[in-house]
This record gives C-alpha cells, sequence and structure tokens, in this order.
C-alpha cells in the first residue's frame, strides 16, 4: 500500500491525525509527499473541522514547490467554512488561481455560517461575471445567508433570480426563505410560500409551519395560526412543542 493510499484511506475515515502522521514519515523516509498526499491530508483536516492544519499544509505545499491546485483550495475553504472561519475562506478565494464552481460555493457557505449576507450576495454577482454560474447550492447559501441577516427582500430577490434561472429550491432553502419572512413579520409572504411548497409537492416539514405559524403570531393572525396547525394534523405533519408554543403565543396575542 503506497503512502498516498493510505492517506487517502485516513481521510474516508477522517482520522486527519493518522493523515498527518502518515506525511512526517513520508519526509522522514524521504520520500516527498506529493500534490496527491497534501489534498487528501488537507481533506481530511477538513472532515475532521481542522482549518488552521488544513491552511498549514497548503503553506507548506508552496514551500516545498509544490503548486497548489483547485481542487486543493477547495480543501481548504470547506475546512475553513466548516469551523466558520468566513474571512479566511475569502482570503484563500482570492488566492486560488482558478477557482470554479465548488470554490466559490465552498466561500459562500462560509459566508452563511459566518452570517455575512452582503459578502454573499457579492459572491453571487461575482460567479455570474466569471461564467462559473451559480446552482442550487450556491443560492440555497446565499438564502440562508440572507435569513440569518434578517434581510428578506434580498432572499426573496435570489429566489426570483433561481426561478430565472430554471432553478426550484429544496425543502431547507424554502424553510430559511419562510424563517426569513417570520423575522420580518412578513406572514403573508410565509403562508405564500408554504402554499407553494405545498403545490410542488415538496411536503413542507414542522420547521416550515413552526415558522409561518410564528410569522402570524407576531402579525396577530390567530386564526390562521390555529388553521395552520389543524393542517398539519390533517396532513400528518408531527407539530413539535415549538409548534404548540407558536400556536398558544399566537393567541396570546389577542387574548384567545
Amino acid at each position: 500500500v503506497t503512502y498516498g493510499a493510505a492517506i487517502s484511506a485516513c481521510e474516508r475515515a477522517q482520522r486527519w491525525d493518522m493523515a498527518l502522521g502518515l506525511l512526517r514519515e513520508m519526509r522522514s523516509a524521504a520520500t516527498p509527499p506529493d500534490a496527491v498526499a497534501y489534498n487528501a491530508a488537507m481533506s481530511a483536516c477538513e472532515k475532521g473541522e481542522h482549518w488552521e492544519a488544513a491552511l498549514a499544509l497548503l503553506e507548506e505545499m508552496q514551500q516545498v514547490g509544490i503548486e497548489p491546485s483547485t481542487t486543493s483550495y477547495n480543501a481548504a475553504i470547506s475546512a475553513c467554512e466548516k469551523c466558520q472561519q468566513w474571512e479566511w475562506g475569502l482570503e484563500l478565494l482570492r488566492r486560488a488561481p482558478r477557482a470554479d464552481m465548488i470554490t466559490y460555493n465552498a466561500a459562500l457557505s462560509a459566508c452563511e455560517k459566518g452570517q455575512q449576507w452582503s459578502w454573499a450576495l457579492e459572491l453571487l454577482r461575482e460567479m455570474r461575471q466569471l461564467r462559473a454560474a451559480p446552482d442550487v447550492i450556491s443560492y440555497s447559501a446565499a438564502i440562508s445567508a440572507c435569513e440569518k441577516g434578517r434581510r428578506w427582500e434580498h432572499a426573496w430577490s435570489l429566489l426570483r433570480q433561481m426561478r430565472t434561472s430554471a432553478m426550484e429550491p429544496g425543502v431547507i432553502t424554502c424553510n430559511a426563505l419562510i424563517s426569513a419572512c417570520e423575522k420580518a413579520q412578513q406572514w403573508r409572504q410565509a403562508a405564500g410560500l408554504l402554499q407553494e411548497m405545498r403545490e410542488q409537492q415538496l411536503e413542507p416539514d414542522p420547521i416550515s409551519y413552526n415558522a409561518v405559524i410564528s410569522a402570524c403570531g407576531a402579525c396577530r393572525k390567530w386564526e390562521f395560526a390555529i388553521e395552520l396547525l389543524s393542517a398539519m394534523r390533517r396532513l400528518r405533519v408531527p407539530p413539535t412543542v415549538v409548534t404548540y408554543c407558536a400556536a398558544i403565543s399566537a393567541c396570546e396575542q389577542v387574548q384567545q
């Protein structure tokens, strides 16, 4: 078994520590690690959520004269994304000589986790300008970033852009949109999207209903909140503690 294959096995097993140990062995055995070995080790660090180790390997590649590939940068940026290091994710994106859709999506996800909605929108604009056409993952990350940043209008604008590009959001993306509307007390938009999900057979889950019921409560629409609770039972969507608390809160708003 070669060192490269062993490091790849460590990556699949999410044993980043063993992957780094094998790299050290390669150096001491006078078998210099190649790009494949470094990339596998960085990917192991990414899966193990050790962003600093991934960045150290990227730096080491350059020091020993190995040019990091797009795959190298993608692994390093993904490690930053998982550890909420959005600044480093953006820095590596700028350094990457040939950023592709995966590179941008990893940076977008880093911005989403870091609640950097404005940067997420900027990256989407860059992707369109560079003709690295955003996909469903790109838009979903940007919409989620807008939801976290309480920018429901931007989130809805992104939904329109998705549909213009013949893309439809999944349940998770729709839930982020509904949550954005809930935070902005836009109950009609939230309820409308819930209805669209049903019509498109996306099967709203308890999170979808909870957000709409909460939006109704904030806007003193207790009747609709109770109607949604009944619809959940009818459609066999199991209400949660959050569901009942949201419905009770909606009724309390008008002392019903």
